[in-house]
Formats: C-alpha cells, structure tokens, sequence
C-alpha cells in the first residue's frame, strides 16, 4: 500500500497499531515529503508490545503477528498543554514555578522543542526525575 508520506500521522499511526493483526500484515510505502516522522517512530516502537517491523528506505513492513505485552510501557510527556503556562510566565515575566508530572524526560515529539523556545524566552524547563519543573 502507497501512501502520501504528508498524510496525518494519526492516520499512518493508525495503519501501523492494527498492521500485526491484519492477515497479510502491511508493506506501506510512504511517497513524497515525510513531516511526521518523529510521530511515526513513537508508533512504530510496536516493540513493547511484541511487534516487530522493518523500515527501509520509505517502505515500512509488518509481518502478521500477536501483540504480546512485553511489561510496563514508558510514557512520554505531552508538552503541547503545559507550554501555555510556561508561556504565560515568560509573557508575563513572573516567577513562578509550574510542575508538569512526567515520568520520563522529553523524548522524540515535535513538541520537546518547547524546551528550547521557553529558554530563549527566559523561562528554563528542567526534568527533576519524576517531573518537569
């Protein structure tokens, strides 16, 4: 299957979660300009949950095969929701201090560059173990 690779990257991701349980599973290649790939990598760690696959070049296989759990799953923060307070603060240019309870430090998402942003506008993100301060 061919797919426009600008295509919205639920709509790839939800190719990918139900490739393993499909009969033939799925060969997807992906044309023209790729924007989503970070997204697309997040769901292709099918890994935690037993799926394998294989990505070549722009063409993603997945072989039919059980979702199997492989233990606890780690959760990467969603920093889209709390970038408007910290930019708040930085509009504002209060101090304060806002807690975003995470329990893993910024991953792969496009999001994770609110961090950068933020600090050039004065307000600095940091990961204290078990949230983002």
């Amino acid at each position: 299957m061919s797919i426009a690779a600008d295509t919205s990257s639920q709509f790839i991701s939800a190719l990918l979660m139900i490739a393993p349980t499909l009969p033939q599973g799925l060969e997807l290649t992906l044309e023209g300009n790729l924007v989503s790939r970070p997204y697309i990598l997040m769901t292709l760690r099918l890994e935690y949950f037993g799926a394998q696959h294989t990505w070549k070049d722009r063409v993603i296989r997945v072989a039919p095969q059980s979702y199997v759990p492989q233990g606890r799953l780690p959760s990467r923060p969603c920093l889209v929701g709390a970038s408007y307070y910290y930019a708040i603060a930085a509009l504002l240019r209060m101090v304060a201090t806002c807690t975003s309870k995470a329990c893993l430090p910024i991953g792969m998402q496009g999001d994770s560059v609110i961090k950068d942003i933020m600090l050039d506008l004065g307000v600095a993100l940091t990961f204290t173990g078990t949230a983002f301060n």
